[in-house]
């Protein structure tokens, strides 16, 4: 027998050879484990039964209380919340003194980054940004080589190579060097190296126990290395971007039209179209306006990545800023810079040079890389692309790390509950052992091994590959997955806040009405919707679209539309922008530089009727009085109940030609007529918004549309309809308002982009995980504010850069099996701590049982090291278990919380078979002596082991085991597996000496399926009233 194990100290107290007083012990103290072990969990439990009892009828109470409800839904919220030996409050999960020695830490590593000099970079990019601001533009575009026609492709060509993909250096792909050093550098492999270092230390060095644990060492990095490779091949995969792209003018001379904004005033010709209408209509429907033959360059999207100083970008709303830009020219242009300076209302811009330099962010003709339109139209020549970019010095100047979410303070606080437990057993088990044996060094290395033992390796991996598992799983589904901790944010939602069009509906919006406001059918309000949609410079938007797709179909509308763009030539625009709801377009009559401006604007009803004072009557002009607006408020109502969207049409003609046109022009207009669209339900819309109530998750839509389509389309889909808010009513809202508005009412019409956020808000106040689906600028605030962003490939690219998952399918059934994902990557994850937390407990109360009693340890150090081995290849196949389909139903929060009183309740249960191993090879097999150590710790091995590993298949779920619910098959034959190899390892004469096992009688394994059995039995027992008491189980 090593002397690292079972060292000769005739001074050791228990060391009597014929069990002496290790005897009289026998009886004593495996007495009080069992009743510790017992009395634990069920203490707790009743405590547990009793708190939450008196919980659960306060909450009753309350929730009967009259001043409770609002209407027929309860406020009151049920608290349930079992004790916990966490504090809630992250701040109180660690000592103040971690947390001051990690930021002097942190701060040693940004000094050793070189902040200082960031610092410097950050001051020499706003001096140059602030030297552009104030210079005139054609000096600035004679600086940078470059003229408003843009620059040519091969001089793009060059810069590109010169300066390098417009792209911030963000943390490359780990390289192999480093997977490999962080896979040997853990704090787990240190400890088994000072467990292997101890053994061959002076006066007992066994270098046999040594080379073992080296070799185990060796086996479990493989394994890491193995699995990390695997995770960053997952993650490379499907961390992946949507293409972003702007439109870039390049320096051509074309012949006939070339794509860009339509015939505008003041070009050498004037509009001819000579192309067929229905090719023209084709190329306005793809995006681009037509721009007139003469001009010098050509208007080409180009990948974001491909853009280079010098560039002249045309921008519109919903555009990524592709750099640091000096605007050339702006229409009404506004820019949301809440990623500089963390205001949600984003900032009028103007292209006109500043007199006098200021802070670089007060610049009103400067834009910034990271930000983005929020409405209007821009050109602009682009200052510095990627690193260059103020952005990227502000990045360099901090180094700051990325703000943790819930899951990663989850998981943060789980390490140092197990780092807190290792600290605080591993002495103890030390202490006893060394008082037993009378060999603290023997000792030391036993507690070391113990603390190996306890510890969590195989955390890290399994989160990584749970989360890439899950990420996988839902890309088969046409989900992109940007981040993975996304995954599971996705499966702890319980509300989502979605828009109606393209996830209620099929997004196909289609033309039924135009009509004048005695609801005649109008070719004239047609002519001019077509007229507004085809020249606006703004992207096209869904009604925009549906009027387009109108005269494509139908030959007269064809004609209408063809003269209509013959009859005019563009002169101004005022964009759209979620505020006012309405774009407008100036034009004048084609070959008459004389002809009147005219205004025409399109817009929502309400809005529309506000600007005007009188009404086209059948050619006839109307005063527009109180008894007439609410007739057309009725009609437009009247379609809205129908479920159709409409919108008004109105015009101004102006007695001369302006300068400029703006919003203040945008009054006193002549009412033309109505706009009326229907957008159909999906067919799959109904059966999603069902499936995710049925898992919990409740749908509220939040809409720019009037409040009667809305309700048409929730009350068609089964969404609760009663009450119903609009935006005006939640800009008079103060924070207790706003929090009863947001959990009463399942729809919000006619909200602004800063209330859509506000509402996310409010509802993670009130306690929820919300997702938000959304594909445009206007819901790009949301987005970022949510638990969890989801928007669509066809979405704008700040919606997509803001959310962490990307459907390639705008469809909440897609959504909705992503919430099963999520929840099984939640399961699988937490399944693989509680397993790893019950068990260390259990095993550290069987070590300190024997400790006290056993003239030997139970297990050598070598022994317990090759078990936690095996335990751990054992589970790395939890990411493909499955979970019970009444688990997926609810959803599921990060929380350490819970995982102290799981352990303090599941764990000691294995300990009282543990000690009952423990009395039957003492007293049936008489193994009671040094000499029989290596039979009785190879006893002990061969039922932890087993034990350990098939209790996994009643851990795993709430219900029966293998009768109610079965692993997936390769947690199945990994957990069998390893018990086979664990006990064949006893038989095989080399593997058995070196880990100093031995074979154990036939007997013994009669013993042993009893002793399993009612370990089976008493879990279950166990499981049964955890269940009754908390409602949950995993």
């Amino acid at each position: 027998m090593s002397s690292v194990v079972a060292p000769a100290n005739a001074a050791a107290p228990f060391a009597d050879p014929t069990g002496g007083v290790a005897a009289g012990r026998a009886i004593f103290v495996p007495s009080i484990a069992i009743c510790v072990d017992l009395g634990m969990p069920l203490l707790l439990l009743l405590l547990s039964f009793l708190v939450l009892g008196h919980r659960r009828r306060a909450a009753a109470a309350r929730a009967t209380a009259p001043q409770c409800t609002v209407g027929k839904v309860s406020l009151c919220v049920l608290d349930v919340t079992p004790p916990s030996v966490l504090e809630e409050a992250e701040e109180k999960s660690h000592p103040g003194f971690i947390t001051r020695f990690a930021a002097w830490v942190q701060g040693q590593r940004s000094s050793l980054r070189g902040v200082a000099a960031a610092q410097a970079s950050a001051a020499e990019v706003e001096r140059r940004l602030g030297d552009a601001a104030v210079v005139a533009a054609d000096d600035l575009l004679a600086t940078l080589k470059t003229a408003e026609t843009g620059l040519s492709a091969e001089e793009a060509a060059v810069r590109l190579a010169q300066h390098g993909p417009n792209r911030m250096k963000s943390a490359p792909p780990p390289s192999s060097l480093s997977i490999v050093m962080a896979a040997i550098i853990q704090p787990f492999n240190l400890l088994l190296v000072g467990v292997a270092v101890l053994t061959i230390s002076p006066p007992n060095s066994d270098w046999r126990t040594f080379t073992l644990i080296m070799v185990l060492l060796i086996i479990a990095i493989v394994v890491r290395l193995y699995e990390e490779f695997q995770n960053v091949v997952s993650a490379a995969a499907l961390l992946v971007h949507s293409s972003a792209n702007t439109r870039v003018r390049r320096a051509a001379r074309v012949s006939a039209w070339s794509l860009g904004g339509g015939p505008f005033e003041g070009s050498d010709e004037q509009a001819t179209v000579n192309v067929d209408t229905m090719d023209l209509l084709s190329a306005v429907s793809s995006g681009d306006a037509l721009r007139q033959a003469g001009t010098s360059f050509t208007v080409e999207r180009v990948d974001l990545c491909e853009v280079v100083p010098g560039d002249v970008v045309e921008l519109a709303a919903g555009d990524l800023l592709p750099g640091d830009v000096r605007l050339l020219a702006d229409n009404s242009l506004h820019v949301g810079e809440s990623a500089l300076t963390g205001e949600p209302m984003p900032v009028h811009k103007e292209a006109m040079a500043c007199s006098s330099k200021t802070a670089v962010l007060e610049h009103a003709n400067l834009c910034f890389a990271g930000t983005y339109v929020a409405s209007g139209t821009a050109t602009a020549v682009v200052l510095s692309t990627g690193d260059s970019t103020f952005i990227a010095s502000i990045a360099r100047a901090l180094a700051a790390r990325p703000e943790l979410n819930a899951f990663d303070r989850a998981i943060r606080r789980i390490v140092y509950l197990f780092i807190l437990f290792i600290v605080v057993m591993v002495p103890i088990v030390i202490g006893l052992n060394g008082w037993t044996t009378g060999d603290y060094h023997a000792a030391a290395v036993f507690g070391l091994a113990v603390a190996v033992g306890l510890t969590p390796q195989m955390l890290p991996m399994i989160v990584t590959t749970n989360l890439a598992r899950g990420a996988a799983l839902m890309r088969k589904a046409r989900t992109v997955v940007r981040r993975l901790d996304a995954v599971q944010s996705l499966g702890a939602m319980d509300i989502l806040c979605t828009d109606k069009t393209g996830t209620l509906t099929i997004d196909t919006v289609t033309l039924v009405t135009h009509a004048d406001p005695q609801l005649r059918t109008s070719q004239e309000v047609f002519r001019l919707a077509f007229a507004n949609s085809f020249f606006q410079a703004s992207p096209v938007n869904p009604m925009d679209q549906g009027i387009r797709s109108f005269a494509e179909a139908n030959a007269e509308a064809n004609q209408l539309g063809a003269a209509e763009v013959a009859a005019w030539v563009k002169v101004d625009e005022v964009p759209f922008d979620f505020q006012r709801r309405r774009l407008s377009v100036v034009l004048r009559a084609a070959g008459d530089a004389k002809a009147k401006p005219m205004l025409i604007c399109k817009g929502a009803l309400e809005e529309m009727l506000a600007l005007c004072d009188h009404e086209d009557c059948a050619g006839t002009v109307a005063a527009l009085d109180d008894a007439s607006r609410a007739r057309i408020l009725a009609a437009g109502n009247t379609m809205n109940e129908e479920g159709l969207r409409v919108l008004g049409v109105a015009t101004r003609t102006f007695t001369k030609a302006q300068d400029s046109y703006g919003v203040q022009d945008e009054d006193g207009m002549l009412f033309k007529g109505f706009l009326a669209f229907l957008d159909p339900l999906k067919e799959s819309a109904g059966d999603a918004v069902r499936d995710l109530a049925a898992k919990g998750v409740a749908v509220k839509v939040l809409t720019g549309d009037s409040a009667a389509v809305a309700r048409r389309i929730c009350r068609s889909l089964g969404i609760d309809a009663t009450h119903c808010v609009e935006g005006g009513e939640l800009a008079k809202a103060d924070d207790a308002t706003l929090a009863e508005l947001v959990n009463r009412c399942s729809i919000f019409a006619k909200v602004a982009p800063q209330q859509k956020a506000a509402v996310v808000a409010a509802l993670q106040a009130s306690d929820h995980v919300v997702g938000f689906l959304g594909d445009g600028t206007n819901d790009a605030l949301a987005l970022r504010k949510a638990d969890v962003g989801v928007s669509v490939d066809s979405g704008t690219d700040v919606a997509k850069e803001a959310a962490g998952i990307v459907l390639l399918e705008k469809d909440l059934g897609v959504l909705s099996a992503g919430v099963t994902y999520g929840r099984i990557t939640y399961g699988n994850t937490i399944k693989y701590i509680k397993f790893a937390s019950s068990s260390s407990f259990g095993n550290t109360f069987s070590i300190l049982a024997s400790a006290a009693w056993l003239p030997f340890t139970p297990v050598a150090p070598i022994q317990v090291l090759l078990l936690n081995l095996l335990y751990n290849i054992s589970q790395m196949a939890i990411p493909w278990d499955t979970m019970d389909p009444s688990f997926l139903m609810k959803p599921k929060r990060w929380s350490a919380k819970f995982l102290g009183l799981y352990m303090l309740i599941v764990g000691p249960i294995s300990s009282i078979f543990d000690i009952c191993t423990y009395l039957t090879l003492w007293y049936y097999y008489g193994l009671v002596t040094e000499d029989d150590g290596p039979a009785f710790q190879s006893g002990w091995f061969i039922e932890s082991l087993l034990t350990q590993t098939f209790i996994v298949h009643l851990l795993r779920t709430e219900r029966w085991p293998f009768l109610q619910s079965r692993a997936a098959w390769p947690l199945q034959l990994s957990s069998f597996s390893t018990m086979a190899a664990g006990i064949a390892i006893c038989y095989i004469p080399g593997l058995s000496g070196a880990f100093q096992l031995t074979h154990v009688p036939p007997s013994f394994y009669g013993f042993l399926t009893a002793i399993i059995a009612c370990y089976c039995l008493m879990v279950q027992f166990i499981k049964f009233c955890y269940i009754r008491v908390f409602n949950a189980w995993l």
